[in-house]
């Protein structure tokens, strides 16, 4: 059974992960929930399935005040509060998945610092899509043998560019003998797709592209989960 406390149910993305804990009992136990922008409610008035868990303003409460420990803290709240937040689950020996977007690269240091010191399991990704995951496995044994590719990202108008998912798949694909960085282009628009990445090799007499696409935030909800178990 893992114990797990949910951060950022502000999010429908953070809602549906909090569904799909409930829906499985046999391997979860929703322990505590945070939320700054609902602090003070209750968790089954938006997720019905859900137990009527009282959502705190931050993770440190809702560690302090739950019935029972936490084996993990899945966060999703706010890039400025992710910082505090998993020092609150490590101080706890309490591991931590973040999914969370654009929380600075300084605090993730200090973060990654904490949990090393102490031996607390710590895993930051900012898609935890299980289809990327296998695209990004991939892309990574074909950039071995092939030019660098071109990565594009496509989301809604005012969406960050580029976005985190694919500065980290840059990283990942970066030239192993000159250290480049292949290029990104940032495509906003509404085109229906929550978020989409594709990985182009334009090569001579031959072209390959992978490309995933998210319609919704519950693509990323099977992947917290495995995170949680693992």
């Amino acid at each position: 059974m893992c114990r797990v406390c949910l951060s950022g149910l502000g999010s429908s993305l953070c809602r549906a992960i909090a569904a799909a804990l409930v829906s499985r009992q046999t391997e979860f136990r929703l322990v505590a929930a945070s939320s700054g922008s609902l602090a003070g409610r209750v968790l089954n008035y938006y997720v019905p399935e859900a137990s009527a868990l009282m959502i705190h303003a931050s993770v440190f409460d809702a560690l302090k005040d739950a019935n029972e420990r936490s084996d993990v803290l899945i966060e999703f709240g706010e890039p400025s509060r992710v910082k505090c937040n998993a020092f609150a689950a490590i101080e706890r020996g309490c591991a931590v998945i973040i999914g969370t977007t654009r929380v600075p690269a300084t605090d993730l240091d200090v973060i990654a610092e904490a949990a090393t010191r102490s031996g607390t399991p710590l895993l930051v990704a900012p898609n935890l899509s299980l289809t990327f995951a296998a695209l990004q496995f991939a892309a990574r044994t074909i950039a071995q043998w092939v030019p660098p590719p071109r990565i594009q990202d496509f989301a809604a108008v005012g969406t960050p560019a580029p976005l985190q998912t694919s500065e980290k798949l840059r990283h990942a694909l970066a030239d192993e003998r000159s250290g480049a960085l292949p290029p990104i282009e940032s495509v906003r628009r509404v085109d229906g797709a929550y978020s989409k990445v594709s990985v182009e090799w334009d090569c001579l007499d031959e072209m390959l592209t992978f490309t995933h696409s998210a319609t919704s935030p519950k693509a990323y909800v099977a992947g917290s989960l495995l995170a949680a178990q693992v």
